[in-house]
């Protein structure tokens, strides 16, 4: 809660425009992180976002750092909220780093068309992790009683106002020890059919990552995966 109220409600298409007055500067910054985003480590050429270091304005390659769409959306966690891009939930157990990993893997494998048995077994697990950030987001809700990542945000920038920095700093605390983001653009897969039961924890530790990851390098390296990230988030993520 140290970000500014002004960068958690900046949105895309600031972001865009900034990006159009330093091209070059953008894709030095791309060539050199090598497309990987620095907060997460998913790597998808042609489909990465750029994170200011010193501030929304235009300045050179060595102020700015390589992000993906999902990592971006939490430092502008304002204006991704109220947007539905991102959900709330309930998962102690796991960094929000490595949920955010998890979260692009979930996307990419519930909607691949290999047949392969591990690509098989990937695509259900995928759907049915889904299916259980759903289940969270329930848990999330009874325990604080909030259902909405942007209403959650607004109402600590109130405390703040409200509160002693102590008091404030241990209501933060109490929440960072539960409350996860979790992208909105993951649960178009739940118009499918779930496969076998899975829940994040089971699969963060069934190797879920390291099958992936490993997978992904080898499919998204074979094609253009720009385009087609672009068709799976652009139904879910708003304007």
């Amino acid at each position: 809660m140290d970000t500014p109220l002004s960068a958690l409600v900046l949105g895309a298409r600031a972001h865009a425009v900034l990006a159009g007055r330093m091209p070059h500067a953008v894709n030095a910054c791309f060539l050199r992180d090598d497309w990987t985003c620095h907060e997460c480590g998913i790597r998808l050429p042609g489909f990465m976002e750029i994170d200011h270091i010193r501030g929304h304005q235009p300045c050179d390659a060595a102020h700015l750092r390589t992000i993906c769409q999902f990592c971006h959306n939490l430092h502008h966690a304002g204006w991704a909220a109220n947007r539905g891009r991102l959900r709330i939930i309930w998962a102690p157990a796991m960094s929000q780093r490595a949920l955010t990993l998890m979260a692009w893997q979930v996307l990419l494998f519930s909607t691949h068309e290999n047949e392969s048995a591990v690509f098989g077994e990937l695509r259900g697990a995928a759907r049915a992790i889904a299916l259980d950030a759903k289940r969270r987001e329930r848990i999330l809700t009874n325990i604080i009683g909030a259902a909405h990542a942007g209403g959650l945000i607004e109402a600590l920038f109130a405390l703040k106002r409200l509160r002693t920095e102590a008091e404030f700093s241990r209501i933060v605390a109490s929440l960072d020890r539960i409350v996860r983001f979790w992208p909105t653009a993951v649960e178009r897969m739940l118009n499918h059919p779930v496969g076998k039961a899975a829940d994040l924890g089971q699969w963060r530790q069934g190797d879920f990552f390291s099958k992936a990851q490993a997978l992904s390098v080898q499919h998204w390296h074979a094609e253009s995966s720009a385009a087609r990230l672009a068709r799976l988030v652009e139904d879910s993520t708003g304007p």
